[in-house]
């Protein structure tokens, strides 16, 4: 909010307003050219970020330990967010797998086995331990 916003190609690019605080976002080149970031869906960077990441996302969510593992909320947030508003838009077989599968629970881990203690042998009764 508040900066200049890049236009020197061409692009539209609409500058962030206070509503869009807190909505997770996806930036052209946020960390290294911030004023390349538009809050318009038709943003060129986009269709490009969140096609090729949606079946990443839903293979994330749907492996054991896997959210946890890959420790980013907002990553999967965003693609929730392109979901409800780019849907019609994505490709067949990936729109079909998460139509399938977003709202599955990921597999619970299995219960870990304690370690097996080990037995110190004993003399059979009866029998004298030589020394």
């Amino acid at each position: 909010m508040g900066r200049a916003l890049y236009t020197g190609d061409g692009r539209q690019r609409d500058p962030y307003i206070q509503s869009d605080v807190g909505i997770p976002e996806w930036g052209e080149k946020h960390a290294s050219n911030p004023e390349r970031d538009g809050r318009n869906w038709s943003a060129f960077y986009r269709d490009i970020n969140y096609i090729a990441h949606l079946g990443e996302a839903l293979a994330v969510r749907l492996t054991t330990g896997g959210y946890q593992a890959w420790n980013w909320p907002p990553f999967f947030d965003y693609m929730d967010r392109a979901w409800s508003i780019s849907s019609s838009s994505m490709r067949a077989f990936p729109a079909s797998m998460w139509r399938s599968f977003r709202n599955t629970p990921p597999p619970v881990e299995p219960p870990v086995e304690p370690p097996s203690v080990p037995t110190v042998p004993t003399a059979p009764t009866g029998l004298r331990v030589l020394e």
